[in-house]
């Protein structure tokens, strides 16, 4: 009796343990798969929301291509009225983006002023030209020359543009600025500037190559007026020389 005891006691411990090993084999799998479904839900909310930022991008590109479009197939833009270019990439600029201010800049040739050509504002006024000499502001026209644009979201305290903060920035709320410089003969000759007044922008890399490609289209237009002053000049030197051998041949 005393074996069979035992035995049973011994059976009875077996199958507490084996059923234990039972419960701590379901938990633990319980568990692996509570952790496993946790990271594959995280995963698909992180795919998510790459792909709803992906897709953001894309619709804010195709955004971007459609104006540039307009902006190249627009008669009146491309024309030979120089102001209607200037006005029709500001406002494109300006709405697009969108921002407060848009402007547009030429160096001397020098280099050491800046004046404003042209400048849309979200009510649609302009304002009257203005110059900036470098010696004012040398830290920002030097990196007008040497980057290929200046991004400041936090146009107070950027390295580039700070110097503006207390005579330009805060007169006018400004808070972000965004600058492409314009290009001719690899040599810049200009700007394109996006400012944000009452709050700061957060620039993207699509927003730094459309205003770059607002940019080529000012190149382009500046280089096809100084090719048409050429011209001009040309023509009245002809009229001048046929006038004078006119003169000539009255007088022989």
């Amino acid at each position: 009796v005393y074996t069979v005891e035992i035995s049973a006691i011994k059976f009875v411990i077996s199958g507490t343990i084996f059923l234990l090993s039972i419960l701590a084999s379901c938990f633990l799998l319980y568990v692996l798969l509570g952790n496993a479904y946790g990271e594959m839900k995280a995963n698909n909310h992180e795919l998510t929301q790459l792909r709803l930022q992906i897709e953001a991008k894309k619709n804010r590109i195709e955004q971007f291509q459609q104006s540039l479009i307009r902006i190249s197939r627009d008669e009146l833009l491309q024309g030979h009225q120089q102001v209607n270019l200037f006005k029709g990439i500001c406002k494109t600029a300006v709405e697009t983006l969108p921002v407060s201010r848009v402007s547009i800049w030429f160096l001397s040739e020098d280099n050491t002023k800046l004046s404003r050509a042209f400048l849309y504002e979200q009510a649609g006024s302009t304002d009257e030209l203005v110059t900036l000499r470098r010696e004012h502001y040398p830290n920002y026209f030097q990196a007008l020359e040497t980057k290929p644009f200046i991004m400041a979201t936090h146009a107070w305290e950027h390295p580039d543009t700070r110097e503006f903060a207390n005579t330009y920035l805060r007169a006018l709320n400004i808070h972000s600025m965004l600058d492409c410089p314009i290009y001719e003969d690899m040599r810049c000759v200009g700007v394109v500037c996006c400012e944000n007044q009452l709050e700061e922008k957060a620039w993207s890399i699509e927003d730094t190559l459309f205003v770059q490609s607002l940019a080529d289209f000012v190149s382009i237009s500046h280089m096809n007026e100084k090719i048409r002053s050429l011209l001009r000049e040309v023509h009245h030197s002809n009229a001048q020389l046929n006038q004078r051998n006119s003169e000539i041949l009255s007088m022989n």
